[in-house]
């Protein structure tokens, strides 16, 4: 079963049934053989994810706790409701308006400017 426990399922944990999340899954230095660290979900717990000052993986105090993977049960996460599933746009995104025309150059009105300069000046 450590195989097919992947960082981030969601577990039960022995026969209390404890829920938690998997935080780690592979061998350690405080035992032979393949452990997993859990989160759970309450204070149930007998570490911080560290066991004899080595840290496998981080969490509250009394939240971790280490176990054989067959004293836990994977829970397969629930399909969601048809009014839950995630809204998807129902139309196209709005396009990228064009640019606006780049401002006539300034040389081109000189002449008028100069020209209204001689009526008022």
């Amino acid at each position: 079963m450590a195989d097919s426990l992947l960082i981030g399922d969601r577990v039960l944990v022995g026969k209390s049934k404890q829920s938690g999340t998997v935080r780690f899954v592979g061998e350690t230095q405080f035992q032979v053989g393949d452990w997993v660290g859990v989160e759970l979900e309450t204070y149930a717990g007998k570490n911080d994810g560290s066991v004899m000052g080595v840290k496998y993986f981080e969490c509250e105090p009394a939240k971790g706790i280490f176990v054989r993977p067959n004293a836990l049960t994977k829970v397969e996460p629930e399909p969601l409701a048809k009014d839950e599933a995630p809204e998807l746009p129902s139309e196209a995104p709005p396009q990228r308006q064009a640019e606006a025309e780049p401002p006539a150059d300034v040389t081109d009105s000189l002449p008028a400017f100069q020209e209204r300069r001689r009526v008022v000046g």
